[in-house]
């Protein structure tokens, strides 16, 4: 649904007519509530470098593709590397509000703070192109205003992948993630006033580097401080989808047998059938409603730091009233774990075997996400990313010099890369698309046949 009271009050503030903080608060609104998107949902995400780099924004996508196969979502990257919030509002209208998106996330401040201490005149181009910017998200969709990811300064420091102009700077090295916490609770305060979901990017990075720092003092998700690896893109694919969205569970399963070992009772939030249970084995078909959130290799590390399996991919199962014993459960006739009776009456969850078919077919989709962002998306935002530093320039310089000798032929060349880059634009979206017709066919989950047998 789409917010028009929190845009109005925003239009206020934007132009000092709107209440100041005190008097909002006086008149406080309910958060916003958590986001469940729907079939047909456009989802955008824009930001700097971080978000074109393609990999927080895959890792959220995989979930949903995952998590609601019967839901089809369109997921739009915007990042463009290098962007401040000024950049972002060039661009805004061609690369955001003309796919008509449901919801805008948006993830800048990095470069907005230059990289130095905090100042005032600075921070007032931020505050100034952030707020347009979240009048424009209200004005076609909701919003969701994201906090600068963690700048680690030790890895600073500490690493030699570093780029030697962030060694340098010694007063950006030491102050600047303060200068980015601060841009953080500004943007949280907006996002309140707005009736939007506001998403801290950087807190949780900094609880697992500190978390980590007690075993391995040089661990970082960001060797460069600024940029995060796959592990640091994990971790906040999980703050987003933890502050911003509903979470639901992959599937529960749980059955109750009689003292005679019959089966008394099923319960499961998919389709279970044929169930039957005798002489020390209980069999079913389950199909679930959705697939395990799985990632690919590369992102393994970071799935383990942040407990994404745990917190976000439950496939639980129980069953109570078994005889005492120890109990093979098999998926599609291939052997998955063994569980006690015991610790099969309190539940045993599934997400983390690797080798059932489930997690298997999850893995295809992840695969496939991962091949669609690497093929298409990415290509798509470096070609983004030659407008504005190559035709941006000439842009203005055309629109400074028309009576110029070079004019004409500029302009020519300036029409034929434009040219260029729209057909280019088209033929990659084409790709992503044939890429994500192929993830809706391999998300559908499929009917698995359970089998639980007694091995003692």
């Amino acid at each position: 649904m789409k917010k028009l009271t929190p845009l109005l009050f925003l239009c206020a503030c934007f132009l000092g007519l709107g209440p100041s903080l005190h008097a909002a608060d006086s008149q406080a609104k309910p958060f916003a509530e958590l986001v469940e998107l729907q079939d047909g949902d456009t989802f955008v995400f824009l930001g700097d470098s971080i978000t074109h780099q393609c990999l927080y924004t895959q890792y959220v996508e995989t979930y949903f593709y995952t998590r609601y196969p019967a839901r089809r979502i369109r997921f739009r990257n915007a990042g463009v590397s290098g962007d401040a919030a000024s950049d972002a509002l060039l661009r805004f209208e061609e690369d955001v509000a003309a796919f008509k998106p449901d919801y805008v996330s948006v993830l800048l401040g990095m470069n907005d703070g230059r990289y130095r201490h905090f100042d005032h005149d600075i921070f007032a181009q931020y505050e100034k192109g952030m707020s347009e910017l979240l009048l424009r998200i209200g004005g076609i969709g909701e919003g969701i205003p994201m906090g600068p990811s963690y700048f680690d300064s030790r890895s600073v420091r500490l690493n030699d992948r570093a780029a030697h102009w962030v060694k340098t700077r010694q007063p950006m090295r030491d102050y600047y993630p303060s200068v980015l916490s601060f841009y953080s609770e500004w943007v949280a305060e907006q996002a309140q006033l707005a009736g939007f979901n506001f998403v801290d990017m950087s807190a949780p990075m900094r609880r697992v580097t500190f978390e980590q720092r007690r075993e391995d003092p040089a661990f970082t998700l960001s060797k460069d401080a600024v940029h995060p690896e796959a592990k640091g893109h994990v971790v906040m694919a999980t703050a987003m989808l933890s502050d911003a969205f509903l979470i639901e569970p992959v599937s529960q399963i749980e059955i109750w047998l009689n003292r005679k070992g019959r089966i008394e009772k099923l319960d499961s939030t998919g389709t279970l059938v044929n169930a039957e249970a005798k002489k020390g084995r209980l069999s079913f078909d389950y199909t679930a409603s959705a697939l395990p959130w799985v990632l690919p290799h590369s992102a393994h590390e970071g799935y383990k730091l942040a407990k994404a399996g745990e917190r976000f991919s439950e496939e639980r199962i129980s069953v109570n009233g078994l005889k005492e014993g120890s109990y093979e459960l098999s998926i599609d006739l291939v052997p998955v774990a063994r569980f006690s009776h015991a610790e099969l009456e309190t539940g045993v969850s599934l997400q983390a075997y690797s080798h059932a078919p489930q997690y298997k077919q999850a893995m295809e989709v992840a695969l496939l996400n991962r091949d669609r962002n690497e093929q298409a998306i990415k290509p798509l935002r470096d070609l983004w990313l030659h407008r504005k530093s190559k035709l941006r320039g000439e842009e203005r310089w055309l629109a400074q010099n028309a009576g110029h000798a070079d004019f004409q032929s500029r302009q020519s060349a300036y029409e034929k890369e434009m040219e260029a880059f729209y057909q280019k634009l088209q033929e990659l979206e084409a790709l992503a698309l044939q890429f994500e017709d192929k993830i809706y066919e391999a998300n559908q989950p499929l009917a698995r046949a359970y089998t639980l047998s007694q091995v003692d």
